[in-house]
């Protein structure tokens, strides 16, 4: 009923003619009001586990969807809504991405089996219905001011978080299906990986950007860090559209991203910690985050691993060798970085030489032979070593990373 409702309220504001200045602003009110409480009523509901199921198998999801998607449309167009009026798409939009998000696609206890295929489906469903790219411009909209988006009380920067957040479920939860779509894979390039790089690049180097050192606000740091999930997921699900989305044109501005964010989080990181305190795990996540992006951005492809040596002043690769003790002390750390550093420098002899003037080679060559020797677990949840630098590659990475041959002197 519930979402009836919704449905209800979205075609009648539809249907509401607010151009010129007899638009009917109470109506308009009035609309909005019982569409918040409606979405409120339903995030109740949906604590239950029995009715999260009811909704899903019965295709309610594919209503609220399509409620999601109208709202898009009515927010990007000015004529369907009134002007200088507080309230309306920019308000329930978040809320009702937040339903579809968490009472949907996060579904704990595990959902039975013909449920979780319903979930594979609808996942697909999801991103080729069009969201994907209307959600790809909404962040293409907030590019345009960039940083100033986070200062005051705008709705809308919980309106983008709330957006990365759903893409974020709904490409995880679509990676749990074993047969990949190509429509879906060219939704991934036509909308550049829903234009996450962009958005986060026009926010951290916007020219309003605060001081260095200086801590972002805490809506920035989960909008990147969600962004930079939806990154690694793709990778997981295929590789090579992020490494050919990520490159060539986009590699300076992938670039710049990444320095921007190692640079953030090692100065918010004391380089003396075995291990990041309480304070600290938000940026401690989102460092981890970007490095396992930058080794599948440069695995097994040769123009993207120019990118570590690429720009003047301290190189990316001299930034990751000298990442807080914890990533060569600590078995998780390092589970975190040595796969990036195979992954950026394997059969790169300019990448090896610069590695090798900043960190020692029998670090990497101990934890690949490591792994080679024992059971490979995952540390924590991280994906296992396999899974960022294949089995294939280990015994002649291990010879790449040994010692150099002694020069032989000349007679």
């Amino acid at each position: 009923m519930v979402v009836d409702i919704c449905c209800f309220v979205k075609d009648s504001i539809a249907n509401l003619d607010m151009s010129g200045d007899k638009a009917p602003l109470v109506a308009w009110k009035q609309n909005c009001n019982v569409m918040l409480c409606a979405l409120k009523w339903l995030g109740l509901l949906c604590k239950s586990r029995l009715a999260k199921l009811v909704l899903l198998l019965t295709g309610r999801v594919v209503l609220l969807a399509d409620v999601a998607l109208a709202y898009l449309d009515m927010h990007f167009a000015d004529d369907l809504k009134p002007h200088d009026v507080q309230g309306g798409p920019v308000l329930f939009l978040p809320q009702l991405l937040n339903v579809l998000t968490v009472q949907f696609l996060h579904m704990k206890p595990v959902p039975p089996e013909c449920a979780r295929e319903m979930q594979a489906t609808l996942a697909s469903y999801l991103l080729l219905s069009g969201l994907a790219e209307k959600l790809r411009d909404l962040f293409g909209r907030a590019e345009i001011r960039g940083l100033k988006f986070f200062d005051g009380a705008s709705p809308l920067p919980v309106l983008l978080l709330r957006a990365m957040c759903f893409l974020e479920t709904l490409v995880s939860a679509y990676r749990m299906q074993e047969a990949m779509h190509e429509q879906v894979l060219d939704i991934f390039r036509s909308t550049e990986l829903f234009g996450v790089v962009g958005i986060l690049v026009s926010i951290l180097l916007s020219e309003g950007r605060r001081e260095k050192g200086a801590k972002l606000p805490q809506t920035v740091v989960s909008l990147c860090m969600q962004a930079l999930r939806i990154l690694n997921t793709i990778a997981g699900i295929d590789l090579g559209t992020l490494q050919k989305t990520l490159g060539a044109g986009q590699q300076q501005e992938f670039y710049h991203l990444l320095v921007s964010l190692l640079d953030y989080c090692t100065g918010r990181l004391p380089a003396s910690l075995t291990k990041p305190g309480a304070g600290q795990a938000e940026e401690s996540d989102l460092l981890h985050e970007t490095v396992v992006l930058l080794g599948f951005y440069c695995l097994e492809e040769p123009r993207n691993q120019t990118i570590l040596c690429y720009g003047e002043g301290q190189a990316l690769l001299a930034r990751l060798a000298n990442l807080p003790l914890h990533y060569f002390m600590d078995e998780r750390g390092k589970a975190i970085l040595f796969p990036t550093i195979l992954a950026s420098c394997f059969k790169s002899e300019q990448n090896l030489e610069v590695l090798r003037t900043e960190m020692n080679l029998s670090l990497v060559r101990n934890f690949l032979a490591a792994q080679m020797e024992g059971d490979e677990v995952s540390a924590d949840g991280l994906p296992a070593l396999a899974c960022r630098f294949p089995r294939t590659l280990w015994q002649d990475a291990l010879g790449f990373f040994g010692e150099p041959a002694p020069e032989v002197p000349a007679v």
